[in-house]
This record gives C-alpha cells, sequence and structure tokens, in this order.
C-alpha cells in the first residue's frame, strides 16, 4: 500500500509539483494512464515523490524497498541484482521481468532504470496484476518512474550534494530554460557517484567498489493546447569491483592428490588466513574480484494529440546495453596463490543487448461521461547477443607435473594452470518479438459504481541457440607413457616449457560440445477485472481478478544439450484481491488494506547449487543463477497503511506487507544421492509435497517514517526518521557442508534519522543522516560457497557459505541548492 509522501514532484502528464506540505490523500498518480487521486483508484499503489527522495537521501533502490515493505532489491541473497515484490521474486536471468519497470511511460530493463534515480518527479510502485493497460504483464505489480519535466515559462534547477562514510561521495544537478517560452523548452541533469561497500578482500586489502556517471536531456513540445510531445535521452555508466562476503571457520585442512597432478598438502583454516571469520567481520577470501563495466542508452518519447476528447498517443523507447564483465568462481579461495579468474576470465559481454518498444494508443480524455476506454497496439523487441568465457575442465599438468611421488607446496605457479587450462566459449543469441493488442473499459455505474474490464492478446516468439565449443587447451604427460622424447613428435606434441623435456605438451582440439535451438511461438490471452464502490469521498472499497504470462526463458550458462534443462515452459498465473482505501478526521488520517491470492501454474524460480551432468566438463557440476526451471505455487498475504497528519508540521505513516509462497505438488531438480547426474539422466529430480515455502525474501515486512517541521526564526529545522522491520525469514537456513551453521534469520529493524535546516521556501537545505544509526549487522541468509570451477570439490571442503549482510552505520551530510522554477 502507499506509504504517503508529503511532497513535491509531479506525477501525472499535466501535474504540477505540489508543495511539501499538501495532503497526501491528494496525491495524484498515473496507474490507469490517466491523473487520478491516488485514494480514488482502486489499486493498491506505494508513492515516493522526489521530494521524499531528497528528504530521506535516497539516489538507490534498495532505500525505496524501505518505504515500500514488500519490494526488495538485490535478491534473497543480495548476489545477483534480484527483484521482489508481494514475494515474487524475479532475477536478471529470469528472462521477461516479473516486475515491470518503467521511465516516462516506457518499459526498459531494471537494471537501466535502477540507475536512473536522479531528476526524479515521482516513483509509483504498483501492486496487483498489470497488463491489460500498460506495457508488459505482470500478476504481482510493476514500477513507474516519471523525470522532472522541462519547465516552459521559467528557468531554474538545483544542485545537490551528500558526503558520508565508507567515501560516498555524490552529486546531482539540472537546469531547465524554456527556448520558445510557453511552447519548447529543455532540461539537463546529471549524477555522479563513488563508494565503498563495507566487504573487504583479505587477500588484497580492496574494499568492493561502485561508481556511476549518469547524465540526461530532456526535451517539452507544445504547440499547442492539444498537442504535446515529451522526448528524453539518457546515458548511464556504471563500474563495479565485487568482493562476496564470507563467513565461517575455513577449510579443515587435508592432504589430497589432484586427478592431474601432484598432491598437495592444504593445512586447516588455509583459505581464511587461520581464522573464524564471521558475518560482522565483512570480509572476502577471493584473491581477484567480479568486475563490471557496463553502459546503457535509453530513449522515450512521448507524443499525444487530442481531438473532440479523445487522446491519440504514440510512445517509443529505445534501450540499448552492454560491457564486459569477469566472475571468479573461486569464492571460497580453494588454492591460495591461484585464481582461475586470473588465467581465463569468465568474460560476459552484450555484445548486442537492444531493447525496443512501439506503442500506439488511442483512449477517451477522463470526464464525467458514462464510460472510459482505452485501446492499443503495443511492439516489444529484444535482441540479445552474450559471449561467456569459462573453464570448462582444467587438463594434466595444470597442479604439479602428472604423476608425481612426492607432496607438493598447497601455494602453486599461477602461470601453470594459464597454460593447462580448457576453456570454453558459449555463444548465446535470443530474440524475443511480442505483439500484443489491448482494450480496457471502465463503467461508470450509479451508485459509486465503477465496473473496469480489459483485456490483451499476444502473439509471442522467443527463439534462442547457445552454441558451445572448447577453445584451446594444452595437456602434459610423462615421456615414459607416450614412448619418449619422439612420441612427442609422434602425437604431435613438444617437449614441457615447464616441466621440462621429461614431460610432453600437445595441444587439445577445438570442439563443439553444446548445441541447444529452441524454437517456440505463444498466443496467450490474459485479462483484468475490477468491480468498485465509492461510498464516499473517504471511503472506497474494490475486487480485482486478473491474469498473467511469462513466456519460458533460457538457462544461460548450463551446459546440457537436454531441452528441458536449456529452457523452461512458459509461466501463467491468476490473482484475487480484495481492497479498501479510506481517509477520514478531515482528510487527516487514512487506512488503506489489501488481501490478495496468487495461484501460478509454472512459475519460473531459480534453482541453484543443483548437481547436474555439464556436457562441457563431461563431469557432474553445480547449477548457478542462471538456472530456472517451473514450480506451481501459491501466494497469498497482505497489505496495509495508516498515516496520521494531526499538522502542517508533524507526518507519520506505517506500512505492513506479509506474503506467503507455498508449493503445490512437485517434481523438481533436486540432489538425490541415490540418484547421481550421468550423462543419460542429467540431473535428478524430486517430489516436493504442497507446503513448502518458496520465499526467498521475509514474509512480513514493516515499516514507519515521520517528519516533523519546526521554524527557527528565519529557519525551518526538520527531524525525520525511517524505520524497515524485517519479519523471521524460516526459510533460509546458513548451510555449510551439510551442516546447519545458522538458524533462520531472526527479525531485526533499520532505523534511519535525518536532522537539518532549510530556508522557508524550500530553495537551500543543510541536514546531516544516520542510516543504520544502531549500527544492526544481521547476516540475512547464507549460501554454500561454490568450489572453484572445474574442480568441483576436488580440494574438499572450504568451510565457508557466501553470504549478505545489512550494511553497517552510515554517517553522512546532504546540501542542496534550487533557483527559479527547480
Amino acid at each position: 500500500m502507499a506509504a504517503h509522501a508529503q511532497a513535491a514532484g509531479g506525477s501525472g502528464q499535466n501535474a504540477a509539483a505540489a508543495e511539501s506540505n499538501a495532503n497526501p490523500t491528494d496525491i495524484v498518480v498515473t496507474a490507469r494512464r490517466g491523473d487520478e487521486r491516488l485514494q480514488d483508484v482502486p489499486v493498491s499503489i506505494q508513492v515516493v515523490t522526489g521530494d521524499k527522495l531528497d528528504r530521506l537521501a535516497i539516489t538507490n533502490f534498495n532505500d525505496i524497498a524501505k518505504l515500500a515493505p514488500g519490494l526488495s532489491f538485490g535478491g534473497g541473497d543480495g548476489l545477483d541484482g534480484g527483484i521482489s515484490l508481494r514475494g515474487i521474486r524475479w532475477s536478471p536471468t529470469g528472462g521477461t521481468p516479473a516486475i515491470p519497470f518503467y521511465l516516462n511511460e516506457v518499459a526498459f530493463s531494471p537494471g537501466s532504470i535502477q540507475a536512473s534515480l536522479y531528476d526524479i518527479g515521482q516513483v509509483e510502485v504498483l501492486r496487483g496484476p498489470q497488463g491489460t493497460a500498460r506495457g508488459r504483464p505482470s500478476i504481482s505489480g510493476a514500477v513507474t518512474l516519471t523525470t522532472r519535466r522541462p519547465n516552459l515559462f521559467e528557468a531554474g534547477g538545483y544542485i545537490s550534494g551528500q558526503f558520508a562514510s565508507r567515501e560516498r561521495r555524490q552529486v546531482q544537478g539540472a537546469v531547465s530554460f524554456p527556448i520558445i517560452p510557453g511552447k519548447l523548452a529543455v532540461r539537463l541533469a546529471g549524477f555522479y557517484e563513488t563508494y565503498d561497500t563495507p566487504v573487504r578482500s583479505i587477500i588484497t586489502n580492496e574494499h568492493s567498489h561502485n561508481k556511476n556517471i549518469n547524465g540526461r536531456i530532456s526535451v517539452r513540445y507544445e504547440p499547442s493546447d492539444s498537442v504535446n510531445f515529451n522526448v528524453m535521452y539518457a546515458h548511464n555508466h556504471n563500474e563495479a569491483r565485487t568482493y562476496l562476503q564470507v563467513v565461517g571457520a575455513g577449510s579443515p585442512g587435508f592432504t589430497t592428490s589432484s586427478p592431474f597432478g601432484a598432491t598437495l598438502v592444504l593445512p586447516a583454516a588455509y583459505n581464511t588466513g587461520g581464522r573464524t571469520i564471521k558475518g560482522e567481520d565483512f570480509l572476502s577470501v577471493m584473491g581477484i574480484p567480479n568486475t563490471s563495466k557496463g553502459n546503457s542508452d535509453l530513449i522515450s518519447a512521448n507524443l499525444n494529440i487530442d481531438v473532440a476528447g479523445q487522446r491519440l498517443s504514440y510512445i517509443f523507447g529505445y534501450d540499448k546495453s552492454g560491457g564486459p564483465s569477469t566472475a571468479s568462481p573461486d569464492t571460497a579461495n580453494m588454492l591460495i596463490g591461484y585464481d582461475p579468474t586470473v588465467v581465463a576470465p569468465r568474460n560476459a559481454r552484450s555484445k548486442d543487448n537492444v531493447v525496443m518498444t512501439h506503442e500506439l494508443r488511442l483512449s477517451s480524455i477522463r470526464g464525467d461521461r458514462f464510460w472510459d476506454y482505452d485501446v492499443g497496439l503495443y511492439y516489444y523487441g529484444l535482441n540479445l547477443d552474450l559471449q561467456n568465457q569459462q573453464i570448462a575442465s582444467f587438463l594434466p599438468g595444470a597442479f604439479g607435473a602428472p604423476i608425481v611421488a612426492a607432496p607438493s607446496p598447497y601455494v602453486t605457479n599461477p602461470a601453470i594452470p594459464n597454460f593447462y587450462a580448457l576453456p570454453i566459449l558459449l555463444d548465446i543469441r535470443a530474440r524475443e518479438r511480442s505483439y500484443s493488442a489491448y482494450a480496457n473499459v471502465m463503467l461508470h455505474l450509479p451508485h459509486g459504481f465503477e465496473l473496469t474490464v480489459g483485456g490483451r492478446y499476444m502473439s509471442d516468439t522467443r527463439p534462442f541457440r547457445t552454441v558451445g565449443s572448447t577453445l584451446q587447451g594444452t595437456l602434459t604427460l610423462p615421456n615414459a607413457l607416450v614412448g619418449g622424447a619422439p612420441g612427442c613428435a609422434f602425437i604431435g606434441g613438444t617437449a614441457s616449457a615447464l616441466y621440462g623435456a621429461s614431460f610432453c605438451d600437445t595441444i587439445r582440439a577445438q570442439a563443439v560440445v553444446i548445441d541447444q535451438d529452441y524454437k517456440e511461438k505463444f498466443h496467450p490471452f490474459i485479462y483484468n477485472v475490477s468491480l468498485s464502490r465509492k461510498f464516499s469521498d473517504d471511503l472506497l472499497v474494490y475486487g480485482t481478478v486478473g491474469s498473467s504470462y511469462r513466456t519460458g526463458v533460457p538457462n544461460i550458462g548450463t551446459a546440457t544439450n537436454d531441452i528441458s534443462l536449456a529452457q523452461t515452459r512458459p509461466e501463467r498465473a491468476t490473482s484475487f484481491e480484495l481492497g479498501l482505501k479510506s481517509s477520514f478526521a478531515d482528510r487527516k488520517a487514512w487506512f488503506n488494506l489489501a488481501v490478495f491470492q496468487i495461484n501460478y501454474k509454472g512459475q519460473i524460480n531459480t534453482f541453484r547449487d543443483v548437481n547436474f551432468w555439464d556436457v562441457g566438463k563431461a563431469a557432474v557440476a553445480k547449477t548457478s543463477v542462471g538456472f530456472n526451471q517451473n514450480a506451481d505455487v501459491r501466494v497469498r498475504g497482505l497489505e496495509a497503511e495508516i498515516g496520521f497528519d494531526p499538522t502542517r508540521n508533524l507526518s507519520l505513516a506505517a506500512n505492513v506487507s506479509y506474503s506467503k509462497i507455498s508449493s503445490r505438488v512437485n517434481l523438481l531438480p533436486c540432489n538425490d544421492p541415490a540418484n547421481p547426474p550421468t550423462a543419460t539422466n542429467p540431473i535428478a529430480r524430486c517430489t516436493v509435497p504442497a507446503g513448502i515455502g518458496f520465499n526467498v525474501n521475509p514474509p512480513f515486512q514493516a515499516s514507519v517514517n515521520g517528519s516533523y517541521d519546526v521554524p527557527l526564526g528565519p529557519f525551518n529545522g526538520y527531524l525525520r526518521f525511517l524505520a524497515n522491520y524485517q519479519g523471521a525469514n524460516p526459510n533460509f537456513k546458513g548451510i555449510v557442508n551439510g551442516v546447519a551453521a545458522y538458524d533462520r534469520v531472526a527479525p531485526y529493524m533499520l532505523v534511519d534519522v535525518f536532522g537539518g535546516l532549510r530556508s522557508p521556501d524550500g530553495a537551500w537545505d543543510i541536514g546531516v543522516y544516520a542510516k543504520n544509526v544502531f549500527n544492526k549487522l544481521i547476516v540475512v541468509n547464507t549460501n554454500p560457497a561454490n568450489p572453484m570451477a572445474g574442480l568441483d570439490g576436488t580440494f574438499g571442503p572450504s568451510g565457508l557459505s557466501t553470504v549478505f549482510s545489512t550494511q553497517p552505520r552510515e554517517l553522512g551530510v546532504q546540501v542542496r541548492y534550487s533557483f527559479g522554477s527547480r
């Protein structure tokens, strides 16, 4: 529901920026593609205005989630950028987003939009079925952002900065000016941010680090009262260095022989420097970080023409993104002095990741008529070309000369595996084309009733092909096995440069090992029916039934020729919701409630760390965050909000969200010791009974926020707080080598506080803040750390788990100056 914001920044196409002390129940939203008062819309909505973002020092979506219980970013494990709403989770590897993101009414990739949280007019978190009135289908909701538009009559702008602990430096600003007063104006906006995260490598002593540089230009053209045109271009640049946090006592120590080389002697806790690592230590044992350097270019264009009470709209979107990244599989530092990223980077580069959308819509302009309508055509096209290089296996000679009786040190020569690694190159090409036609009719019936019926017919194709081929690799064997030095020439080899004339090096020939080709068309129909009654201006009740659909997705990076593992089936869902919106005490107080149930047929879920037969390695490997399969589940939950603004200077609001995901009877991928993967049986499947919890995030979440302003002579002083509560999460337990290292995640609360001075007209503001003021350091969840890629546990247990923890206390200063139209 909505944690109402007291803030400025217009939300609708024609909404002007509101004063910061405007009544929250009068906020205007565009949830149904028209300007409507928040409390009049039969949809559960969370609103955060641009002024609220500024006042709470919010520049990333993780902090928006603090205001919107049930919404979370970073996934349950904090590792893959996942997004959850109403308990429904989507990860970047999960194909079409389950929670669409819109910027100026265009559906962009969530990653691109999350880099756009500056110079924002309003953010709306829409809950419940979407897709019959806007862009992409969704059952749990959508997130929409509108940027601040140029002012046609007056120049203005702002500049603001944040300076905080952990080397956080952030500056943003904008300037707007008319070119033809009343008809044409331009707005330029920019954002720069750099900061460290608390996670530090014990090997390099470096922290994880992020840098963002973003810019935007917006043009507004209104030649007459009946025509308006808005176009925006944005460029986003991001650089990240990431060390994954781990906990545990480290390796128990052992002596073992690699299958292709020397005996290794590994002392206890060798991979942690002899210490036990706790969650509050924020430590990593990676010698080489994961890195990424990405760019995205976004274009949105909105044209509206009004004729005879009707509006013809054309909306265009373009999103091109890509950039290289490297990832180290050695999160547990299984072999000191060697990291496979050094020798064979796993490079993921989107050479041509382009999304283009077109929408043509005819709508009635909302008025006092008996009925309103929207009809439209929509096109979504995706071109994705991805290259992913990783190690298929390590060859004889990788960890010491083969067949050596004497033990070798556990610190090896990094140059040796570099020579004796067998890389595999995955070429992935995906093409998605979605054509749809939709229609919505709203009947404004007597006695305050309103009936809305909508439908969308889609024609979807999502062909993809993955070709995996081994690259050049070198293996070594003792000459005695191949007949001495002449034997090297006999097998096309040469005397080993690293191990001497007693050994023979030979080149492994290139071969295609994977060829997945998937083509299928789908023609789904989704619907949404809502009946509401407005008993008065202060009381609305409603009921909604809606459906949704998502195409199946390819499982990127899963080296298998089994098409049932290489892709998922489509996902379908039906939602039922009842809700009310109310205000009282002369609209100084409000209470909103929604209860819902979602029935999924084939929900797309991530199944991580499941053993499967990897045809590239010809051995058992573990699935990653890119492996998805279908499961039938049911979601039940509620959302509630209560708020109170007794005076112009005091505001309080509280929000709660509860959603529980329970399985139906399913046959799902699993680790079954009695049925290990083989070439003919690439993965085990187990029967999962009904009622098993599928939540990634805590089922119960809540937030409380408030502000108090007080005049102080020529200034206004303010004090604000934001408290975010996360309930117990029984579905996450830390498992290290089969032993529970943590019980269920206990409940916890994070509190942010803000204070400062501002001018009465809001032209300038200077303040201080503390996020997580009580420094609550909680291990939110754990996942077993995978052994180094290609070794598959050869060197035994690591004694570590990757984890995601709450961020430690951040202390900062924020300053802002605005002028003119702002």
